[in-house]
């Protein structure tokens, strides 16, 4: 009796997070797409407006904020852990404290980002070779734009209690909500010719606005929580430090493959050149959110597994969800990888041709990171981050040589090449590391990826073949033309895809139902795969 009790209890519990995960799947699918159609149309609008130039500030502006939100040694990257954790056993007094000590760690952090600011703009704007007539206005928003994403910070710990009560409908609700406000402002100041000036203060606007509301949805889901104004608890910092400071050396490896390449370009080539290798960056970005709709809401739902103590099950839940995450993402890598060149000529017109091989190399970086993304969730779910950590080392040390002398030695596409290089050999390590701990297969963890891979450049290869008999015909069609060729050209690639992945047989039921529950959207076709 007492085994078929246990068994019932895991079976629920088994049920609960299945159904956390497919709720929180879905809307994270709908915040993260509209997310990407946002940015995908204000992009071209805003360059129209303001110029290259003055985008390439606006880049380089959330470049030194990322390195500002990297002084907090990593602790805010183990809010949603903890408080999932805590929450799970019930510990609203651990909780709170975590939001109190948070709170003040990231207002003290500000106060000190901001007044470094103020002192140093001036031979920040020298060494980022900003153009003397564009001083003024790069000041303005270098300041304003450190200032608030300070104050952001300070909201973040309130604003995670969604995603450690696994609350993702909210958190995307109120996203899209507050994206349409930010759509409205951006029109509103470019057509009045307020400029990138304009486009902060919008950004100050809606943020007020986001702080009002994540704070009141914080007490209104978890009521037990209580606030101290400056409610520091040296325990509790010193145990999510510890956990904080194997992460932060992951993300100084991330800031530093995603953005130090801008600041290189800015340096020594010029600021108006750094547009088109964030153009490029983005569509990567954008390839990179597909799978964080796959894989941000397994997060919570891995450390639930451990902390029930289901090591072997996580093991398992780890291995088919790399293999549904490669399903989708490998098959988009390569697609986009093969079509770079349309997709920039689509979205941004003639003339953008350098960003279109920014896209190709910087999408054979990415693509093994963001398969590794669940990796990655696995190692906090472990507590083991220092798996990161010590990739991380190996990313930062050969991202800033490699890219520097690249940069050097080949100009413009030698940064994009060293990212390429470092990331790669870092993230091998990183999985080598946590497969050997896990006792799981680096053989078999490499076999679940590459029949994907096989199987996605073949179906390319066949429509690139289409696209030189194309190009004997010497079409020269207009932006829509090109829409729909692409969209054509998808449409061939998608079919000999699937067709593969049916064929081969890569798919079982248990992996179909997997897929299903992390891409619930119509995903009848997923039926036919096993």
């Amino acid at each position: 009796m007492k085994s078929e009790r246990i068994l019932q209890e895991s079976l629920s519990s088994s049920r609960n997070i299945s159904h956390k995960v497919v709720k929180n799947t879905v809307y994270n699918s709908i915040g993260t797409f509209w997310g990407m159609l946002v940015s995908v149309i204000m992009i071209p609008y805003i360059i129209a407006h303001i110029g290259k130039e003055r985008f390439g500030i606006w880049a380089i502006i959330s470049i030194v904020t990322g390195y500002c939100g990297l002084l907090d040694f990593g602790v805010g990257a183990s809010f949603v852990k903890y408080i999932a954790e805590l929450y799970t056993k019930k510990d609203y007094d651990d909780i709170s404290n975590i939001i109190n000590t948070g709170f003040t760690l990231y207002a003290l952090l500000a106060l000190v980002t901001t007044a470094f600011i103020l002192l140093f703009v001036g031979p920040l704007l020298t060494l980022f070779n900003i153009p003397q007539y564009l001083r003024h206005e790069a000041a303005v928003v270098l300041i304003i734009g450190v200032a608030l994403f300070g104050a952001s910070n300070a909201a973040s710990p309130f604003i995670s209690i969604q995603g450690g009560l696994q609350r993702m409908d909210i958190s995307n609700k109120i996203g899209i909500a507050l994206s349409i406000v930010n759509i409205a402002g951006t029109m509103l100041v470019l057509e009045q010719g307020f400029g990138i000036i304009g486009l902060m203060l919008n950004n100050v606007f809606v943020f007020i606005i986001a702080a009002i509301i994540n704070v009141w949805i914080a007490f209104r889901i978890l009521p037990e929580l209580r606030f101290r104004l400056f409610g520091f608890n040296s325990a509790v910092f010193k145990r999510i430090f510890r956990f904080g400071c194997n992460v932060q050396v992951a993300r100084v490896s991330g800031t530093v493959a995603n953005q130090t390449d801008k600041i290189f370009i800015g340096c020594l080539l010029s600021v108006g050149v750094v547009t088109y290798y964030q153009l490029g960056s983005s569509i990567v970005y954008y390839l990179g959110s597909v799978a964080a709709i796959m894989t941000s809401a397994i997060m919570p739902a891995f450390s639930e597994i451990e902390a029930n103590g289901e090591r072997q099950r996580l093991v398992e839940a780890y291995l088919r969800s790399v293999k549904c995450l490669s399903l989708v993402t490998v098959p988009l890598f390569v697609f986009v990888i093969a079509s770079a060149f349309q997709i920039m000529a689509i979205w941004m017109g003639q003339g953008y041709e350098m960003a279109g091989l920014i896209v190709q190399i910087l999408a054979l970086a990415w693509v093994m990171p963001t398969i590794a993304q669940v990796s990655v969730y696995v190692s906090f779910a472990i507590d083991r981050p220092q798996f990161m950590a010590a990739s991380a080392v190996i990313v930062i040390a050969l991202n800033l040589v490699l890219s520097f002398a690249f940069i050097k030695i080949f100009g413009f596409y030698g940064a994009a090449w060293g990212t390429m290089i470092a990331v790669n050999i870092g993230t091998a390590y990183f999985l080598y590391k946590l497969n050997v701990y896990l006792q799981a297969s680096f053989k078999k963890f490499a076999g679940v990826i590459l029949p994907y891979v096989a199987i996605g450049i073949a179906s390319a290869a066949v429509v690139v073949f289409i696209d030189g008999i194309v190009a004997l015909f010497h079409m020269h069609p207009g932006r829509l033309q090109m829409l729909a060729i692409f969209i054509a050209r998808g449409a061939v690639f998608s079919a000999l895809y699937l067709l593969g992945v049916i064929r081969f047989g890569l798919f079982d039921r248990a992996d179909t139902e997997l897929l299903r529950k992390l891409l619930p959207f119509g995903l009848g076709a997923a039926k036919g795969l096993s």
